[in-house]
């Protein structure tokens, strides 16, 4: 059975979807800013005595940049997938198989907020293969 739920001619699944990629994205930004905002302490790593703090300042700023760059390519995607675009859907969906991946190993190696992860991606693309949604690309 199609489900055939829509707003503003678009699936409500689409558009569950893309208010989960979107929350992502922003989820990204603000981790990002508060990582590049807290002042931490170079912590003490056997092995890694020569890092320098200005060095340790240096890899979280790559870090929070990282994530930044990370949440406003996901906001973008999350447009690109609103307006319908192929290549948006395209490319989110290998984000999001990339993710269920990530977030395998990172539950494998003792990471829980892997399972949340993992449940997100895979919500996201099950409701991105809705028939509806398929249809919706389609056309």
């Amino acid at each position: 059975m199609v489900d055939t739920r829509e707003y503003r001619g678009r699936p409500a699944a689409l558009l569950l979807a893309v208010l989960i990629v979107a929350a992502v994205g922003v989820w990204c930004l603000v981790q990002g800013a508060l990582v590049m905002a807290a002042d931490y302490e170079l912590p003490v790593i056997e092995g890694l005595e020569d890092m320098t703090q200005e060095m340790f300042d240096l890899i979280v700023s790559a870090v929070g940049v990282t994530m930044m760059v990370i949440g406003i390519i996901t906001l973008i995607l999350a447009l690109l997938l609103f307006n319908g675009s192929r290549i948006g859907r395209t490319l989110i969906v290998i984000v999001l198989v990339l993710s269920i991946l990530f977030s395998i190993l990172s539950f494998v190696v003792g990471e829980p907020v892997g399972i949340f992860i993992f449940a997100l991606s895979v919500l996201c693309l099950l409701l991105l293969y809705r028939p509806s949604v398929k249809a919706y690309f389609r056309r």
